[in-house]
């Protein structure tokens, strides 16, 4: 379990989203954390790769932006 302090007007806009779509606060939530995950996971994939000189497609894609 989790708790989480909003700003009032991103509380607000989260309780208007979930009670126009009938979906919990919760709900919308997790979902905006996976999403906030999902995107800086890659970002930290992407500079693993680019930082690791046995990468074999990055040398190809800096020669095809080259």
């Amino acid at each position: 379990m989790i708790s989480v302090r909003l700003e009032d007007k991103l509380e607000e806009r989260l309780n208007v989203l979930s009670k126009s779509t009938g979906r919990s606060t919760s709900y919308y939530i997790g979902e905006a954390v996976r999403e906030f995950l999902d995107e800086h996971e890659d970002v930290l994939d992407a500079i693993s790769r680019l930082e690791d000189e046995t990468d074999e497609v990055i040398p190809f894609v800096r020669h095809l932006s080259g």
